[in-house]
Parts: C-alpha cells; structure tokens; sequence
C-alpha cells in the first residue's frame, strides 16, 4: 500500500517493521498461478479489515479480474472481473502483451474501505469474441474508474466513471479517447478527488499525454482533464483521425510508479513530445509561468477543493528535444518528494528527485522545479544531476535516518547508495558513499524499512522481475568490440545505439524481425548524432555478434561479441561429460591500417576496376582478440569452452591450439553432437563453441595460431608487409616463458560432417519452394565493379524495405514488383524454401541469411583441402553462415515461418558494399496480420532524415504499381565514400 502510506513517493516505508537480523531467514509461504496468459502490472496492496487483525492481499490483473487472497495462506476469498479487456492487438504496441485491463496500481481508500482503480475495455462493454461485439479496435476502447466495497468487490452505487467523452480544460480540441490512452502510474488521492496520469500506447495513434482527476462522491464524475500538450505550443491543427500521430504526445507513464502527493499538490513526469513545442529556441523560462507544452518535463499541480486541476510549476532540461529524438523519455521515472525534516537547506525546504532513461537523474528544489534555462549560461537551474550507467525506470529508495540516504539503481546496474548534505552555500547535495555487489532489472522502485524506526535497521528492498536488461552499446563511452553477455535464453534485450547499426547480431529474431537492424531494410539509417534502442526478446541462446554494415563501419571498429548463456546447455548440466568449469571467448578479425572509407571509395572506383580487375582490399594483419599475443589462464585438468567468433571482413581463418584437441558442440548458434578436431576452419562471420580439455600439469605453456585463407587476396592490392596470422597462448604457469607460434598446415574441413543436436531431418513438402542465385561480378555503367545474384545488383531503395510490406493493400502486398531493385523473393508463410547457389566466381563466399538458421543439404567440392556433400546426410548440419566455394554451389533448405524482412547475402563485407544480396520478404501478409508494434526509435531515425515510412520502393502509396522515382542504380561511385557523412571530395 505504497500509494497510502508513502504519498511523496519517498520510498521510506516506516511502518513495515523489518528486522535486518532475520531477512536472511525469509522464506516463501505461499504462491499463486492463475490464468494463462495474465500478468500483474499492478503492486499487490495489502489491507486489513476493521476490527481484525488478518491482513487481505489484493491483485489485480490485465485481464481485468480482481482478486482478494488471504495473507497468510493465499486462498482466494473473492474475486471479479468487471468487464472484458481491451486486446493488446488493438494498441499497436507491443509493451503490454495479450490484454490491457487494469494496468496501474488501486487506491484504497482508509476512511471509507473502498478502492479504485481505472479498467479499460470496449464500449458497451463488449469486446472480441463476445456475440454481442460491436467492433474492437482502438476506436472503441473506453477507460472507467470503479469504487469497489472491500472486501466483497461490490460496486459503490453511481460507479463505474467513464472517462472517455471528456474534453482538456485547457485545451478542447485535446479529447479522451480510451483506446489510445493508457493508463500505467499508481493512483493517487487528494481530498475528495482520484488523481491519474496517461500515457499511449509506444507513442501510437493520436494522443496526448493527460492528468485527470474524477470525484469519489457518486454521480459527480470527472472534475478535471489537463492536456500535457495543448494549444497554443501543440501540434495544430488537432487531427480528427486517431491514426494520424499528431496528438502531441507528453505522456505520463513514469513505469508504473505513483503519481507524489503533498498537500493538494500532485508532482509527476511526462514523457516525449512531438517537437520542441514553446520551448524551442534558447530563451530561459520560469517554470511559474504557465506552459503549454509539456513534454520531458518535470511537473508540480494543484488540485483545488472541486477537484480542477492548476499548473503550479515545471523543470524541462536545457536538451530536452533531443531526449525526444533518441526515446530517452525522462518520464520512465516518477517525481519523488523526500522527507523534508532531513533533506533541506539553504531555502530549499523540500527535495524532489526524477530519473529518467538517459540514465540522468535530477534533483530539484520542490518548490521551484526549475523551468527552461534558467541556470547560469543557460544551464538547468536544479540542486544536482547524478549520470548513472544505464537507463531509469521507476521510482527511487530514500532513509531519512542517519543523515539521510538516497537509493538508486538503474537497468542492467547495482543499487547505488548516496549520503545527504549540504554544499558551500547550505544547499541539499548527494554523494555516492557505496553500491551493491548485485545488479538488478531496473525496473523497480526500491523500498526502505526499518524495525520500528530505529536508526541503523534500515533495509532496502529491490523488487526485481525475472527478465534482465543490458545496454549493448552506452552512451557512456564503451568501446567497440566489448563483449556482452546475456544471462538466458528467455531475457530480454534492451540496446541504445548511437549511431548507424546495421545489423544488431546474428541472433533469430521471432516476430521482432523488425530489429534486426539493416539500414534501408528493416529501419532508417541513425542520423550523426542521433540514438536508437532496439528492444526485443531473445529465443535462441548461443554465439553471436554485434555490426554495422552501413557504409562498412564494423570494418573500423562497430563490432563486438554477444553471447546468450543458457543453463540447459549440454555442457551446462550437471554430471555431463561434457561440463565445462570455465569459457572464454576468442575472436578473429582482419585488421586494415587505412579506414574503411578510404578504402571503400577506392574498391568501388572505375580506377580499381581498371588496375586491379576490382580486387577487395586487403587487410594489413591477423588478430585474435583484436591484439597479437592475447593470454588465456589455463589451469591443469579443468575443461573450458571457447566461443570462437570470425567477426572480419574479407579473410577466413585456420584455428589451431597446439597439443590441445577441440571438441565442436556448436554452430552458429545451434548445437551439435560432439566432433572432435585438431584444426577449425572459420569463414567471416561463423562461430563455433569448442570444448578444450586442460593438461594434466602446468609443465609448459602452448600457441594458439590463426591463419588467413589467402585464396581471396589480390597480389596487385596485397599491403607491403602483410602478416597473414595471429598469435595467443594457453598459459598454464606464467612464470614459464610462451613458445614460439607453430607453423599451421591447412587441414581438410568439411562442416557438413556435423550433426545437429536436435536430429532433425531433411525439411520438406508438398509445398517447396525452390530457387536459385548465380554468383557473378561485372562491371556496371559508372565503371564500378558489383556483386549480381542472378544478374541483379543489390540497390537500397527510398522506403526502407519493412515499411513498404507494412503499408501495402493486400493486393500489393505479395507482388515482388512493389519492392523494387533490392533482388526480391516474396515467400509464403510456412513454405519450405530451398536455394541453390551457383558460384561462377573462382573464389569462395560465406553465404549469410538473416532471421533463419538453415540445413545444408548438398555442396559441390572446392579442391583438395574442400570436399563436397554429395550424399544427403540423415541430419543435415544447421547454422546461419554456409561457404561456397569457387566454381562450386551449394543447397541449402529452411522454413518460412518467421514473418520479416530477411536479407540472403555474402559476409565478405566489400561485397555487401557492392550489391551481393538478396531479399527474402517473407509472408508479408502474415506481418500485417501481426499487427507489429514498430517503436518509436523507427519513427524517428526515419523522420529525422526524412525518408518516407509509407509506399512502395519510390515512396509512391496513391499508384503501387508506379515505381517512378525508385532507385534503379547504385550510388555514383565517385561520391561515395561509405559511412562518411562529410567526404574529403566531392566529384
């Protein structure tokens, strides 16, 4: 019952009597599953009945069912559903699965023993699936507050409210529409008057952020709506289609936290707006002064004895806009007010404290926010802001004992504790003073108890959720090539970018194919400056890396390992053979001395045509961990997996670990029985796991040398000096001296010789589909030599490929014809797809499909050291990266069940440049039928560099048939110098 013991939102909690001494010895006494497919977006509250001393436990779900449990044994005493749910369909949005009921956490109120909560439904209360229907869809959403009787759930006579129908005070052509709106914080209570923030749904449809507060005495209803956005700063004029995302945005959804309450004013946050609004220039601005537009905002109400609501005050920080462009919403937090007997000084009576995602939390005088500016230089006129390493997501954790204490923690980071004091001129400040040895999801709200408010009793209780959360690559300055790993399998994975991905890693993406990262295919590039997260669940554990392919930016640095651990792994349980005590993980790259955009213009040069039949550029030496001498510690008679990660750009590579065997039980992500081998060989972008078995003593230490395939290398573009490989050790005593690297002698390897862990034989049906790429290079009418699959060049096209098969009419939608020059295959849902690569090329390529792993199921041979597959194995081998060799071809089979926008292309990274791709669109009918949420990430990279998100190829939506204005040619390549974005010359 935070929201009625803690109205500030302080996150102290004196009144639960926890003894530290004996949290250790806490056990749980009960659980509760009930409907499949129900969650608790809610906090449990908890209330005793009068005159008894047996505590009642209430949870409500977003099934709309509420429930009353006994405390001590969790049997259900009573339950109801008061109306059939909105259908998490109908939003657009993927945040809330399934259904959307009651979402926010009740209020119950003491005097009177009644709750209320907000529910959304259908008008009339109906819904899909009921006989009586009258239309789902967003436009018959609706949001009622009920006032339920504890414990029976009995409506209180003049209740439920509708909310939908009612117009902003502020601003009338500002409108409540239900379906649009969501409804996340924690309620709150002011006089006779319930107080609740909305948000929308991922930013979808047009809403505006609204503060609505409606009157516990029956028959009054709503007394209050105040639009967070409205006129004169608001998008104008206001569109009338729900559609249209025009609303301006500004929503308060602060994570689920409570809105803080003292006195009879309220304090919360708002979230992205559409556009600077009022505050667009550099001008400074009190935050008395009444604004229109509040978006990113810090916000301080007033709510008056008849329930309307005043703006009192506001803080927006001097970069809020771009916090709108890069989805780092300051409203993922709440406005928390700390206890003011132990947080003041120097005038500020009372602190307030908000996060936001950007990771930047804020502390503010209470009494004036800040507003615009208003700071020296046009600084932010707060107290202090403290930068934590990760994103902010709910409230925050303070003790006002002992000095005073603040408790924060951010996603994917440990809880961070700072002490209360006062600067030189008697003003509240915080300092760091420790942090927690755990990390936590971050999503939460720290708690603060005592045992009887005691000083140095304090405990803090962080109320986690299963699913972690890291950041791939902060803003805080991580390097390219860090290495990320993932707890499990069913985590999720919430990354920022700050600049242009192209491809996020190699995992399988279901029904998120839209992350996958390509720019011009499943988004828009990210803008110089700009910000992307990309958020989606991860089912398939495995190895993986992290690139950028746009204008071949992983070639200097974009690049890194991903690894998803799974505790079901064969060498993870448990009396295996196979249980490993330790793994690293080894990478092999090619690295070049000039960057990529030198050497991009020139690879695509007539010149290099002319001179050097169009060689790709040759790197300057081989590296094993990005360094020459890397150092595993080896102890004797432990047993390791290496997770091997080919993450270069022309070369493959020869492995070898002298006198040490490798045991193969993985590829590209799929396991394997186990193969044992004295040498790897790894094309550009495939992995392996590779269980390594220790000596039995610590007598000497051994190389690891990598070596290049230097078949691919032209001898005219060949740099002087180029040292083809790379060395690292196994150092079993490091007081021994490490030998000298062994001369690798290439091995016969043939892969196909794997077998999947899983068995699974030859897919197949009444229904393949089957094709076939011919490999080929030429010569195009700039001069410029590209890659053809089947006499097409790859060309981006001017509607990222995703969004023309989103917007398509069902006529169009299956018609390759609409996609334009991007080599397209339109493929129907569940079909088994076979493709045959024909490779006239006299060298090999390492062929790549996205969103599928794939059975290989015939090869031609490559030469001695290459041997084909000419006999169908029982259990074709599995991975995501297959080489076909020169002069060669290959098969390979996999099934079209993952709706998306899927590339099929060569990982040699100088012929993604030159066009040696393919685009599966695969069952883009059954994408619409989705109903995808497509964050707002997307939205913005595309609108920023205003690339249309609608149409065919050419951007055309009237005529999808007319494709004038498509990209039908590369781009010239004397201007084109890659990722680039101010060339050193323009022709």
């Amino acid at each position: 019952m935070r929201t009625q013991i803690d109205p500030p939102q302080s996150g102290y909690l004196p009144c639960h009597n926890v003894d530290p001494a004996k949290v250790s010895s806490y056990t749980r006494i009960w659980q509760q599953v009930f409907l499949a497919n129900e969650y608790f977006h809610a906090k449990p509250l908890v209330w005793t009945p009068p005159g008894s001393t047996d505590e009642l436990v209430i949870v409500v779900s977003n099934q709309n069912n509420i429930r009353v449990l006994d405390g001590a044994t969790g049997a259900l005493q009573y339950s109801r559903t008061v109306q059939q749910p909105f259908m998490a369909s109908d939003s657009n949005c993927g945040d809330i699965q399934y259904s959307i009921g009651i979402t926010s956490t009740p209020y119950i109120d003491p005097q009177t023993d009644i709750m209320y909560f907000f529910s959304k439904g259908y008008r009339a209360g109906k819904g899909p699936g009921d006989p009586n229907d009258p239309g789902s869809g967003a436009i018959n959403g609706v949001y009622k507050m009920y006032a339920v009787r504890l414990p029976t759930l009995a409506d209180v006579p003049g209740f439920p409210v509708i909310i939908d129908g009612h117009n902003a005070d502020n601003d009338p052509t500002r409108y409540f529409l239900g379906g649009t709106h969501l409804q996340r914080p924690s309620l709150a209570s002011v006089g006779n008057n319930i107080i609740a923030g909305f948000g929308g749904h991922c930013d979808m449809f047009n809403y505006t952020g609204m503060l609505v507060s409606v009157s516990k005495t029956a028959g009054v209803g709503v007394t209050g709506v105040q639009a967070m956005v409205a006129a004169p700063g608001a998008p104008s004029p206001q569109p009338l289609d729900i559609h249209v995302e025009q609303g301006g945005k500004g929503g308060i959804w602060q994570s689920g936290a409570g809105i803080a309450v003292d006195g009879s004013r309220v304090f919360f946050s708002t979230g992205n707006g559409r556009g600077p609004g009022e505050n667009k220039g550099t001008t400074p601005r009190s935050g008395k002064t009444y604004l229109s537009t509040l978006e990113q905002a810090a916000c301080s109400f007033n709510v008056e004895s008849s329930g309307a609501l005043r703006q009192l005050d506001w803080f927006e920080t001097y970069n809020f806009d771009s916090f709108n462009g890069g989805d780092r919403d300051i409203g993922s937090s709440n406005v928390a007010l700390l206890d003011p007997n132990t947080f003041n000084g120097g005038g500020v009576s009372r602190v307030a404290v908000m996060g936001s995602k950007a990771g930047i939390v804020y502390i503010m005088d209470a009494d004036n926010l800040g507003g615009f500016m208003m700071g020296p230089g046009g600084a932010d006129a707060i107290l202090q802001t403290i930068t934590l390493p990760g994103s902010f997501f709910g409230g925050i954790g303070s003790y006002p004992l002992e000095g005073g204490y603040l408790y924060l923690v951010a996603s994917g980071g440990p809880v961070y504790a700072y002490k209360f004091g006062r600067d030189g001129s008697g003003k509240p400040v915080f300092t760091q003073v420790g942090k927690s040895a755990q990390v936590f999801s971050g999503w939460n709200s720290p708690v603060v108890t005592t045992l009887n408010g005691q000083a140095g009793t304090a405990v803090v209780t962080i109320p986690t959720i299963p699913s972690r959360r890291a950041r791939l690559l902060p803003t805080t300055g991580t390097l390219p090539g860090s290495r990320r790993r993932l707890m499990d399998s069913d985590d999720h994975l919430w990354a920022s970018m700050d600049s242009g991905l192209a491809h996020l890693l190699r995992a399988i993406l279901y029904n998120t194919t839209f992350e996958d990262g390509p720019a011009m295919v499943n988004q828009c590039p990210i803008s110089p400056g700009g910000s992307f997260v990309y958020q989606f669940k991860l089912q398939q554990p495995g190895t993986y890396w992290y690139h950028a392919h746009v204008g071949g930016q992983y070639i200097d640095g974009l690049r890194g390992p991903l690894i998803i651990n799974d505790p079901k792994a064969p060498w993870a349980i448990t009396g295996s053979q196979w249980r490993i005590d330790q793994e690293y993980t080894l990478t092999l790259t090619d690295l070049y001395h000039q960057q990529a955009p030198y050497l991009i213009h020139y690879y695509l040069s007539p010149e290099n045509a002319d001179l050097n039949g169009g060689a790709e550029p040759v790197p300057d030496t081989a590296l094993i961990n990005e360094a020459q001498g890397t150092k595993f510690a080896m102890t004797p008679g432990k047993t390791y997996l290496f997770r091997v990660i080919n993450m270069g750009i022309l070369a493959g590579q020869y492995l070898q670990f002298d006198q040490h065997e490798m045991f193969i039980v993985e590829v590209d992500g799929v396991y394997t029985l186990p193969k044992k081998v004295d040498q790897l060989f790894v094309a550009v972008s495939q992995r392996y796991s590779v269980i390594v078995k220790a000596k039995a003593t610590a007598a000497q230490n051994f190389a690891i040398v990598s070596q290049f395939n230097t078949d691919m290398f032209g001898s005219s573009v060949t740099p002087p000096g180029m040292n083809p490989v790379g060395t690292a050790y196994l150092v079993y005593d490091a007081s021994k001296p490490l030998p000298q690297p062994f001369d690798l002698t290439p091995k016969v390897w043939d892969d196909t010789e794997l077998v999947p862990w899983d068995k699974e034989s030859m897919l197949d049906g009444p229904n393949v589909r089957a094709m076939t790429f011919s490999v080929v290079f030429g010569i195009d009418n700039a001069g410029s030599t590209r890659g053809y699959l089947s006499s097409l060049t790859y060309v981006p096209q001017k509607v990222p490929t995703l969004f023309t098969a989103l917007t398509a009419p069902a006529e169009y939608v299956m018609n390759p014809a609409i996609y334009g020059r991007v080599n397209p295959r339109v493929l129907q849902f569940n079909s088994i797809v076979e493709v045959t690569v024909n490779n006239h090329d006299s060298r090999a390529h390492p062929f790549h499909l996205h969103g599928h792993n794939f059975q290989v199921i015939n090869r031609g041979e490559g030469g001695a050291l290459w041997p084909g597959l000419s006999t169908l194995a029982q259990y074709p081998m599995k991975r995501d990266t297959v080489t076909v060799y020169g002069g060669s071809s290959v098969t390979i089979r996999f099934k079209a069940d993952n709706p998306g926008i899927n590339l099929f292309h060569c990982h040699t990274e100088w012929h993604v440049e030159n066009g040696l791709t393919a685009t599966f669109i695969e069952a883009p009918d059954v994408l619409q039928s989705y109903k995808p949420y497509i964050p707002n990430s997307h939205k913005t990279a595309c609108d920023t560099l205003k690339i249309p998100r609608k149409g065919n190829a050419a951007g055309n939506s009237k005529n999808w048939l007319d494709l004038t204005g498509a990209n039908v040619e590369p781009e010239d390549p004397g201007r084109y110098w890659g990722a680039m974005v101010q060339p050193p010359l323009l022709a």
